[in-house]
């Protein structure tokens, strides 16, 4: 993932706006910008409305358009996630060595998407991640699901 704040896996439940996206992968944000004020308006929540907003085919598509009214990153990545799509969240420390991830999986896992998977946790073996799957809402429409906390790229290949 490099310096990224985000990585989004495209899969093929939902083309976007009549495109097929299938195993696209698009890196958003910055996760360690250079300037002080950057470092202060970077956040997940806002780069990636920022780049849904401003980005063909995200921007013509009106469920992505609904998606950047959402307040919050978890509700937005569960709803990515119910489209059929990976997340990748870089939650690691500004300036930190030691990279960290919150991932979130869709139900069904594209070929696709598991090759990117399978590449990101080869080139960084040394991550811890925390991976949301069998994800759903609860009566209230509150996400919910199983989570595996701070596992390392071997068990996180051995669950795809």
């Amino acid at each position: 993932m490099n310096n990224n704040l985000i990585m989004l896996i495209m899969g093929s439940k939902y083309p976007v706006s009549g495109n097929n996206t299938r195993g696209l992968r698009f890196n958003i944000g910055d996760a360690n910008p250079a300037t002080f004020l950057e470092r202060m308006m970077n956040n997940h929540l806002f780069s990636i409305i920022d780049f849904f907003s401003n980005n063909e085919p995200f921007r013509s598509d009106l469920a992505y358009r609904k998606l950047c009214k959402l307040h919050s990153i978890g509700f937005l990545a569960y709803y990515l996630s119910d489209m059929g799509n990976v997340l990748f969240l870089n939650i690691a420390r500004y300036g930190s060595k030691m990279r960290d991830y919150v991932v979130y999986l869709p139900h069904q896992l594209d070929k696709e998407q598991k090759l990117h998977i399978k590449s990101i946790l080869q080139e960084d073996s040394s991550s811890k991640y925390t991976v949301l799957y069998n994800l759903k809402l609860d009566e209230n429409s509150i996400p919910i699901g199983d989570t595996k906390p701070d596992i390392t790229s071997d068990e996180f290949l051995s669950m795809i």
